[in-house]
């Protein structure tokens, strides 16, 4: 069985951050990390506690709720949590991330050339939500509080059964490639 779907399926449902509950990690959650340009999401720069506690406010709002960003939550959260180190909580926080971040591994095509043309395409988040929501008849607000491992799962899935030439890793192309990122990170 491959370990990401397994991953994607078999999540804790226990995660606290900042003393504070955690929904299962949503597409809901991603596109809203993505808006507050999130270093959690985009990465780049170390991030600060406020980076800490906006990401946590966002991953325990259910969609179609927009989460409080306002400096008041932010304070009373800090309040909340002011006892708590802010190293491990943000090694909880990455924790989080990765228990429901398992997305099926895919064999990435190669780009055509000579189109003239920079293809455009929807945002992710939405071709995945609108994807299975077309596909299995599911609401939108079932999709989008989906955890997102899961989702993705979905969405290739259908998209192979409708004819797509997506190609997933195998178990054996996974370790292999495993491998060779540990050797040239001098493993």
């Amino acid at each position: 069985m491959n370990r990401h779907f397994a991953e994607s399926f078999l999540n804790r449902q226990d995660h606290r951050v900042l003393g504070l509950p955690l929904l299962p990690l949503s597409l809901w959650h991603m596109f809203n990390l993505e808006v507050a340009q999130s270093p959690y999401f985009i990465g780049g720069s170390f991030p600060s506690a406020r980076d800490l506690r906006l990401a946590v406010n966002i991953c325990r709002t259910p969609f179609p709720i927009l989460p409080d960003l306002s400096d008041r939550r932010l304070w009373l959260d800090w309040i909340k949590s002011w006892r708590c180190d802010f190293l491990i909580e943000t090694a909880k926080f990455r924790a989080y991330l990765d228990d429901f971040n398992a997305l099926p591994q895919l064999w990435q095509p190669e780009k055509k050339r000579g189109t003239g043309r920079e293809a455009t395409g929807l945002p992710w988040s939405l071709a995945i939500v609108s994807g299975v929501c077309g596909a299995t008849g599911w609401d939108e607000a079932k999709v989008w509080n989906m955890p997102i491992g899961q989702a993705y799962w979905y969405h290739v899935a259908y998209a192979m059964q409708n004819g797509s030439s997506v190609d997933l890793l195998s178990e054996g192309e996974l370790l292999a490639i495993e491998a060779v990122r540990a050797r040239r990170a001098g493993k």
